[in-house]
């Protein structure tokens, strides 16, 4: 596993991807994965959609971008830190998080907080569908036809 401290390759991917939308793009799709602009970067290929990974599920957890606020830049902060996942994040206490970010979010507790609550409600959304296709998948529902 590659680690997520040296962004440089994923800044570069980055840069020559400007107009897609990590946020939303399904990088569980090959096809999806090919139609990026790999140019220079094909050798490191396997590392960056690593780091992609990462770096699209730390976006989700962000507000959206505005005039102030750019998220992309959070999310390579909190990369070069070690955050890679809303699991991760809703794994530590509250005030690991708010300490370990503090640099990160430039002492505003209000934007670190809501990161963290996003972190929380993601690791429970995450829960929710775990259980959802865990009792779907029992036999008494499928003998039932309470499956869908």
């Amino acid at each position: 596993m590659s680690s997520t401290r040296n962004l440089t390759s994923l800044n570069k991917f980055l840069r020559k991807n400007k107009k897609i939308d990590f946020r939303n793009t399904n990088l569980a799709n090959e096809k999806n994965i090919n139609e990026f602009n790999w140019q220079s970067l094909f050798d490191e290929k396997k590392s960056i959609l690593e780091q992609l990974k990462s770096y699209q599920r730390l976006l989700r957890i962000l507000p959206y971008k505005d005039e102030t606020f750019e998220p992309e830049k959070i999310a390579k902060k909190l990369l070069k830190n070690d955050f890679k996942s809303a699991l991760q994040i809703a794994e530590m206490p509250k005030k690991t998080f708010l300490s370990k970010t503090t640099n990160i979010f430039k002492d505003d507790d209000v934007l670190a907080n809501q990161v963290y609550q996003n972190a929380l409600f993601k690791r429970k959304i995450i829960a929710l569908q775990y259980l959802n296709r865990t009792q779907l998948s029992e036999p008494h529902t499928r003998s039932s036809g309470l499956h869908i």
